[in-house]
């Protein structure tokens, strides 16, 4: 029924089947997913590879879930790495996301996250002490 009122509108013939079919489309080109889980094995790692199996392109997030011992995440990063999920990490898909350091804003709210959850990474001493150098120099 709503195909052919769909028709009668003058929507260039399309019905809702096919618009639908076309949306889908749309996003399967247009959208990486990033997914992540509670359990990685159970909660990520199924649905990750039901996405590729539909054509998507995913990412899983392997160290922002959780695991029940060192093989379950070895076992977890392996079965769907072959099933061609890409295993990635936190700081890896905030810098996809980032996807330009030259936002200098966007850059320093990323850098402050950094701050915060890794106070021991040595790349961010090279960037203060960088500043530094440039706020005595001038």
């Amino acid at each position: 029924m709503q195909s052919r009122l769909l028709n009668e509108s003058g929507f260039g013939g399309l019905t809702i089947f096919d618009l639908s079919k076309w949306c889908a489309e749309l996003l399967r080109a247009m959208l990486h997913r990033v997914i992540a889980g509670i359990d990685t094995s159970f909660c990520a790692e199924l649905p990750a590879k039901s996405m590729v199996a539909d054509g998507y392109d995913v990412t899983e997030m392997i160290d922002t879930s959780g695991n029940t011992t060192n093989m379950t995440l070895v076992s977890t990063v392996a079965n769907p790495t072959q099933a061609g999920v890409r295993c990635s990490n936190w700081v890896d898909v905030a810098c996809q996301l980032l996807a330009d350091w030259a936002d200098e804003e966007k850059g320093q709210k990323l850098l402050e996250i950094y701050r915060e959850h890794l106070p021991r990474w040595s790349m961010l001493e090279v960037i203060d002490q960088g500043k530094a150098k440039q706020l005595v120099s001038s």
